[in-house]
C-alpha cells in the first residue's frame, strides 16, 4: 500500500508553469489569492533587473481597493502559491498584484489579477419583495418593472446588471450586460 500512495503523490503537479494570479472572495472581509509564476518569468526578472535587485527585495502582494483607490501590501514568502488576505472594506472592488517590494514606496508588479466585488457585511436596506411569473417567462415575456437595474464600476467602465431574474434566454440585452439573481432556464424546466 505505501508504494501506491507514493506513486499517486508523485503524479500530482506542484507547479503548472503558467503565469497567472487569481483573486476569489471568501466573505466580506477575506479574499483568497492564488498564483503561479513560471521559471521563465523569474529568469527574465533576474536578467532584466539583476541578482542584486532580487536579493534586496521581498516578494509581496499589492491589494488595491479600486472603489476607494487605496492599496496595501502583504509580505509573502518565496515559496507560497496562495494566501488569504484580510481586506478592510466590504462592498468594494478589489484587484491584486504579485511582485517585488524594495522599499515602502517602490514596488515592481510581476502579475495582475482579476477584479472581484466583496459582498456587503450588513443587512440590506432593500426590503421590497419581487416575484416573477414563470408562465410569462416560458412565453418569452418579462415584466421589467419587477427587475432592478444596477451599474457596477469595473476597471474604468460600468457593467450593467439586473437583479431579479437573470438568464439570457429570459431577457434580450447586449452582451456586455450581466444578469444577477435567479438563473438557468434548465433549473426551471424552461
Amino acid at each position: 500500500m505505501p508504494e501506491l500512495h507514493q506513486q499517486i503523490a508523485s503524479d500530482l503537479l506542484v507547479k503548472y508553469e503558467q503565469d497567472c494570479i487569481n483573486l476569489l472572495v471568501r466573505d466580506p472581509h477575506w479574499v483568497y489569492v492564488y498564483w503561479d509564476i513560471s521559471e521563465k518569468r523569474k529568469e527574465l526578472l533576474v536578467h532584466e533587473l539583476g541578482n542584486e535587485f532580487v536579493s534586496k527585495s521581498v516578494p509581496a502582494l499589492k491589494v488595491t481597493n479600486v472603489s476607494k483607490n487605496e492599496s496595501f501590501y502583504v509580505r509573502i514568502n518565496e515559496f507560497s502559491t496562495s494566501w488569504y488576505v484580510n481586506v478592510p472594506d466590504s462592498n468594494s472592488i478589489y484587484v491584486a498584484e504579485i511582485g517585488r517590494k524594495i522599499s515602502d514606496s517602490f514596488f515592481i508588479s510581476i502579475l495582475s489579477s482579476n477584479s472581484i466585488v466583496t459582498p456587503g457585511d450588513s443587512v440590506s436596506n432593500e426590503s421590497a419583495a419581487h416575484f416573477v411569473n414563470f408562465n410569462h417567462l416560458r412565453q418569452g415575456r418579462m415584466d421589467f418593472r419587477i427587475v432592478k437595474k444596477i451599474d457596477l464600476p469595473v476597471r474604468n467602465h460600468f457593467f450593467t446588471g439586473y437583479l431579479g431574474i437573470s438568464s439570457l434566454e429570459f431577457a434580450e440585452h447586449s452582451e456586455d450586460e450581466g444578469h444577477f439573481g435567479e438563473s438557468s432556464a434548465r433549473f426551471y424546466g424552461l
